[in-house]
């Protein structure tokens, strides 16, 4: 299920990378991490590369994708990690009714 951001609203993440028994590892260089929808989604990447946080843009789903490279030696193993945002539309605080100019 997609996390829910409602206008102003801003949301921390880290990324930690785990082996088979959920133990935190290492992994090779630093993680890629991007959002689908830039409109959508402001993106910020703290300087360890691993942590950050993305922030209400406009309404509409995106997605934080963040790619490691697993293997440790002169390869390349990939892992991917998703989460799924949607940014709600903003809803109505008021209502008003305007008035046309009066006719005969």
């Amino acid at each position: 299920m997609a996390l829910q951001l409602k206008q102003g609203q801003s949301v921390d993440f880290a990324l930690v990378a785990l082996d088979f028994k959920g133990r935190p590892v290492v992994v090779d260089g630093v993680p890629v991490i991007a959002v689908s929808d830039a409109a959508v989604l402001d993106l910020f990447v703290n300087a360890d590369g691993f942590s950050g946080k993305v922030t209400y843009l406009d309404g509409g789903s995106s997605q934080i994708s963040a790619k490691v490279d697993a293997d440790l030696g002169e390869g390349v193993r990939e892992l991917v990690a998703l989460a799924d945002i949607e940014c709600l539309a903003p809803e109505a605080v008021t209502v008003a009714l305007n008035l046309g100019t009066p006719t005969p």
